[in-house]
C-alpha cells in the first residue's frame, strides 16, 4: 500500500510511520469536556451580533447617514459585526482615491468602523449572462 506513495524523484524512497517504542508520538490528550470548553470559547469570539444589536446599530446608522454621505468621500454605509464578539457596528464605505472628514469612533454608542474601497460598480443587466440577469436584478445600490 505505501509503495503507492513513493516518492516520484525516488521510487525506492517510502513513507513510513512515526510513533512507536522507539519514537513514540503525543496525541491527543485531554478529556471530551476539555474540548468542548475551547470550543464553546471559540463560538464565543465568533458569535454573531443579536438581533438587538443590529437593530440598535442599523438605528444609528439611520441617525446619521444623511451626514456621512453628505461627505463626496463616502460611498456607501451599512451595518454589521463589529470587531467584538456579539457586537455590531455602522460601516462607513469610504473611497480609498479620496480624503474623507473624520469619522467618530461611535455614533449613538455604536462602534463604526471605515473600510476604504474602490468605487462600486452596479453592472449592466443586459452585460450579464442570462443565468446570472435574476441575481442582477435583485441588486440595488442606493
Amino acid at each position: 500500500m505505501l509503495t503507492a506513495l513513493a516518492d516520484p524523484k525516488d521510487p525506492t524512497v517510502l513513507p513510513t510511520f512515526v510513533g512507536g517504542a522507539k519514537h513514540p508520538v503525543s496525541a491527543c490528550t485531554g478529556t471530551f469536556s476539555q474540548f468542548s470548553r475551547i470550543a464553546q470559547n471559540l463560538a464565543k469570539s465568533f458569535s454573531r451580533p443579536t438581533d438587538t444589536e443590529i437593530d440598535r446599530a442599523a438605528t444609528a446608522k439611520e441617525n446619521h447617514v444623511t451626514a456621512l454621505m453628505a461627505d463626496p468621500a463616502i460611498i456607501g454605509v451599512g451595518v454589521g459585526a463589529g470587531d467584538a464578539p456579539g457586537e455590531a457596528a455602522i460601516i462607513v464605505f469610504a473611497d480609498q482615491a479620496k480624503s474623507h472628514m473624520p469619522i467618530p469612533a461611535t455614533l449613538d454608542g455604536v462602534r463604526t468602523k471605515v473600510k476604504n474601497v474602490e468605487r462600486f460598480h452596479a453592472f449592466d443587466v443586459l452585460a450579464c449572462p442570462a443565468k446570472n440577469r435574476a441575481h442582477a436584478r435583485s441588486i440595488s445600490l442606493r
